[in-house]
């Protein structure tokens, strides 16, 4: 009998933390329609995060300000607590780079948020890169095999700039 308690009571304790959560993009504005019984205020946790505007005594609009979590209680009119809304501030798009080059640091730009992406671009590195402003190329002779001669390009000495 003890158990069976118990599990009822572990039960509604958890059921009572499930809150829905609402997500709204850092800088948007969301609506929310509530069906049940009507409005009168709407209490929010941390208005840093997000706040209400009313618009009826079941609609209420949600402006983000920055990215973070808060709650927001719905209370009736003689002040009890109707609901309990979870609200999330998420990222306005988020960038993603595909490495489908030959060239190790190239890459396709794409900017995306939870309905899609959109292409941006191609970001294609200057291979050799460059070399720093002040810095020579120098070629110099070399012994190979017992044969003196002067190296390709690709064996090409770089020597910092002179002080």
């Amino acid at each position: 009998m003890k158990t069976a308690i118990i599990v009822s009571l572990l039960l509604a304790s958890t059921a009572a933390l499930a809150q829905p959560e609402f997500h709204v993009t850092e800088g948007f504005v969301r609506q929310i329609e509530y069906v049940g019984e009507p409005i009168d205020s709407v209490g929010v946790g941390d208005t840093s995060v997000a706040d209400a505007i009313p618009l009826s005594d079941h609609t209420f609009l949600v402006q983000s300000h920055k990215i973070g979590t808060t709650n927001m209680l719905l209370l009736s009119q003689d002040k009890r607590v109707l609901d309990e809304i979870v609200i999330v501030v998420d990222r306005p798009i988020s960038v993603v780079h595909i490495h489908n080059k030959a060239l190790i640091g190239s890459y396709t730009e794409y900017s995306c948020t939870k309905i899609g992406c959109q292409y941006v671009g191609e970001n294609t590195v200057q291979e050799p890169a460059p070399l720093p402003q002040g810095y020579t190329n120098q070629t110099f002779l070399g012994t190979y095999n017992g044969n003196t001669q002067s190296t390709q390009p690709s064996s090409t000495f770089v020597s910092p700039p002179q002080q």
